[in-house]
């Protein structure tokens, strides 16, 4: 009897091992099945291709929006890898604001924008699959919900035509050169209320219309305050250039321009082109400009020669002679006069040339001591005649030294 329990206890022993194993190998069979499943979920789940919106290509584009020319974009193209089902091109304004979608490349060339509103807008490409939230008009990209892909940018610039207007200030009138800073001031646009451009600058020029300076807003480097073109224009320093006229022009633009350099000439200032012909710019220039007249500060030398002393009354002709200028050469003043004055100053005699002073008999005039001077200056001198004072004389003018003539 015990052999039988035991001999029965071993069987049921190894069925149970062999149980246990099945059960074992069934649970390894369920995990791999599990597995496999999700394995193949997740395969499924790679398969759902994702947007891709590709590459915009094309050269920024600028439009005049208000001289009654159609504006519109062309030879856009999108490059690289698509994927989604829609797609649309957006165009926003400089806040993201959905200003159009036009559906195709051939809508998108249909759009006109001229007479838009001035500024900046953009082109992007979307592409999506699924239901897209936000993508209308007047709505803004940051609004945008669902799963797309959105390209980068063609930046459009809209630019209004420009408005110089007419300057309006007195002409100016500078002497050059005498270490007396030269600024101009007061200078206003009677068309303040229309002027337009997003750029502007100053032109100086001389009498032949060559570019002297171009004046454009800058910063003070003290203060690091912003200046405007103006007020830049009115901290220039005329002193410090050479004589003559010069002319000064206000200027407005857009986008690029050639020629709106130093050293150029004005009549070269022109609208930048691409090269196919487009004009990326335009400008408008003011319909007048200001005279500045820089007079160069006279230089009268210094005389050499003498003293004299003279008889007079003897009826012996009493000329001076071998009166020279040590500065010849760098003489300056477009009218020149030799002066003799009394002691005390009053004019006595005015000789145009070194000729003439030559020629002038001091034995016909009174005892005493008189003076010789040599006078250059530019414009309109006063007072200059004899029976004035030379102390009165006023205008641009230097006066040299004198020579004593002494006459007994």
């Amino acid at each position: 009897m015990g052999v039988f329990f035991v001999v029965l206890f071993k069987i049921i022993v190894n069925f149970m091992k062999n149980v246990f194993k099945m059960k074992k190998l069934y649970l390894v069979i369920l995990a791999v099945s599990f597995l496999l499943t999700s394995c193949d979920d997740d395969k499924d789940d790679n398969n759902v291709p994702v947007p891709e919106a590709g590459t915009l290509k094309g050269d920024p584009f600028f439009f005049v929006i208000d001289d009654g020319v159609a504006d519109n974009v062309s030879g856009i193209t999108i490059d690289g890898v698509l994927e989604g089902k829609t797609s649309s091109f957006v165009i926003t304004d400089e806040a993201d604001k959905i200003l159009e979608l036009p559906a195709t490349m051939e809508a998108l060339e249909a759009v006109n924008f001229e007479g838009v509103t001035a500024g900046d807008c953009f082109i992007r490409y979307i592409r999506y699959d699924a239901s897209i939230s936000g993508l209308e008009v007047n709505k803004n990209l940051s609004e945008l919900g669902g799963v797309y892909d959105i390209s980068n940018f063609v930046k459009i610039e809209r630019v209004n035509t420009p408005e110089a207007g007419e300057l309006n200030g007195s002409p100016f009138n500078f002497l050059v050169g005498d270490g007396v800073v030269d600024n101009v001031s007061g200078i206003t646009n009677t068309s303040m209320a229309t002027l337009s451009g997003k750029s502007d600058s100053y032109i100086i020029t001389d009498d032949s219309d060559k570019i002297l300076e171009v004046i454009k807003k800058g910063v003070d480097e003290d203060t690091k305050e912003e200046l405007s073109a103006l007020e830049v224009l009115e901290r220039f320093d005329f002193d410090k250039a050479s004589a003559g006229d010069c002319f000064i022009w206000y200027i407005r633009y857009e986008g690029n321009l050639e020629g709106l350099e130093k050293n150029k000439n004005a009549s070269d200032i022109k609208i930048k082109e691409k090269e196919d012909g487009t004009k990326i710019g335009i400008f408008d220039l003011s319909t007048n400009s200001i005279k500045v007249e820089r007079v160069q500060a006279p230089n009268a030398g210094e005389l050499s020669g003498g003293p004299f002393t003279f008889t007079v009354g003897d009826g012996i002709v009493d000329n001076v002679s071998g009166i020279t200028n040590i500065e010849e050469g760098t003489l300056s003043g477009v009218g020149s006069s030799y002066i003799i004055t009394d002691d005390t100053g009053m004019i006595l005699e005015l000789s145009a040339t070194i000729v003439d002073l030559e020629a002038f008999n001091f034995d016909g005039a009174p005892v005493g001591d008189c003076l010789i001077w040599y006078i250059r200056y530019d414009g309109i001198v006063a007072n200059l005649e004899v029976g004035k004072k030379a102390s009165d004389i006023t205008g641009v003018f230097e006066l040299s030294n004198s020579i004593v003539v002494t006459r007994n």
